[in-house]
């Protein structure tokens, strides 16, 4: 199920123009909770294409289906 959740975002069609953004480390959280913490800094990311990224998705979907 992972493996297929994964394929799906990955074929998404929001990545055809978005810019991969890098994962910033939380060593301060991530000692804290025992884990490795990063966090996705879409600011980066002059699009902001990550807020439209689900509608986008969607709506995708939706026309290859009609």
């Amino acid at each position: 199920m992972l493996s297929r959740l994964v394929r799906q975002i990955l074929q998404a069609t929001v990545y055809d123009v978005a810019i991969e953004t890098p994962l910033e480390a939380a060593p301060r959280i991530s000692e804290r909770l025992n884990n490795n913490i990063r966090f996705k800094r879409e600011d980066y990311d002059r699009s902001f294409l990550s807020n439209y990224a689900v509608p986008i998705t969607v709506l995708a979907n939706y026309l290859k289906r009609s």
